[in-house]
């Protein structure tokens, strides 16, 4: 894996500078990939979350006192007790592969800590493998009783069922919703086509990836076209992430991208989508620019605005 990379480290090596959550490792980033793994935190408040990790620390000590119980029972029980109650000893090689996996946030918090400098809750996911191996050792006692084991078998499916079709459901509605919102109204498509160069510009990268390709109206859709600055990324978010990208993107995709300069530097009106989030600095560069901003419509989850410079 290591030689295959090779040819790309220096090309690559270009976002490490201004890298968008370079040097922000910190032990949270360890919780958080363990959190990661059960429930989607990123929406909750603050007092939901620490409720979900006081569960998550109960959930730790109990599979670890469910272990360190099977292990002691295998351990010191007879062949008797063995065969009958617990079945076969679990080799120490499988104990020590899953304790390593378990123990990967943090272990990826060490790499990062010491060799990266960055980390993502994601790259750590792999744990929940090893968790949910121990979860069926840590429960294989009560399991062999053959009632157990039945209700046990009758839950999960019930829940993975019911769940399924509760996450189904809810994310059919989330789609609806998403798609609905990429019909632009009426007065923002007017000005759309009114505008001085007839092109919808987006700035928050993900929004662009995600909304020109699903866009129903084939006309919007090559209306979109992606806007970066380096400049404006590090003076209002420290980092120049998204810009890199963009140049990358023009420079080997036929999408349509331009630079902040280039739009800012053109006579009359510009259409902007403005996502008025973390990764969006157009609010706090038209205010710079003493750019007059005219809010035409809400579409594509932001505001459709005529800006003139």
């Amino acid at each position: 894996g290591w030689l295959g990379t090779m040819p790309f480290l220096k090309a690559a090596s270009a976002f490490r500078g201004n890298y968008y959550n370079g040097g922000t490792v910190g032990p949270h980033d360890i919780t958080r990939a363990y959190r990661s793994m059960f429930i989607d935190y990123t929406q909750m408040s603050a007092a939901a979350q620490h409720v979900w990790m006081a569960a998550l620390v109960v959930f730790a000590v109990g599979l670890a006192w469910g272990c360190v119980r099977v292990w002691r029972d295998t351990t010191l029980g007879d062949k008797a007790a063995l065969d009958g109650a617990w079945g076969p000893r679990i080799p120490a090689a499988e104990w020590v592969l899953m304790l390593v996996l378990a123990a990967m946030p943090l272990l990826a918090y060490v790499v990062a800590r010491v060799v990266t400098h960055s980390i993502e809750a994601r790259f750590a996911l792999g744990a929940m493998v090893a968790i949910a191996a121990m979860v069926g050792v840590a429960l294989a006692p009560w399991l062999r009783r053959d009632a157990v084991f039945h209700f046990a078998l009758v839950a999960l499916g019930v829940g993975i069922v019911g769940g399924g079709a509760v996450r189904i459901h809810a994310e059919q509605q989330k789609t609806a919703a998403r798609l609905a919102s990429l019909a632009l109204p009426a007065e923002a498509k007017s000005a759309l086509q009114a505008s001085a160069d007839g092109r919808l510009y987006v700035q928050d990268m993900g929004a662009f990836e995600e909304d020109r390709y699903y866009e129903p109206d084939a006309d919007v859709k090559a209306r979109m076209t992606l806007v970066y600055s380096a400049d404006e990324e590090m003076r209002w978010n420290k980092h120049d992430t998204m810009a890199l990208t963009a140049m990358h993107l023009r420079q080997f995709t036929g999408l349509p991208v331009v630079a902040y300069e280039a739009v800012k530097a053109a006579p009359g009106e510009h259409v902007f989508l403005m996502q008025h989030s973390g990764w969006d600095w157009t609010d706090q560069a038209f205010a710079e620019d003493g750019a007059t901003v005219r809010v035409v419509g809400k579409a594509i989850g932001g505001d459709i605005a005529v800006v003139r410079f």
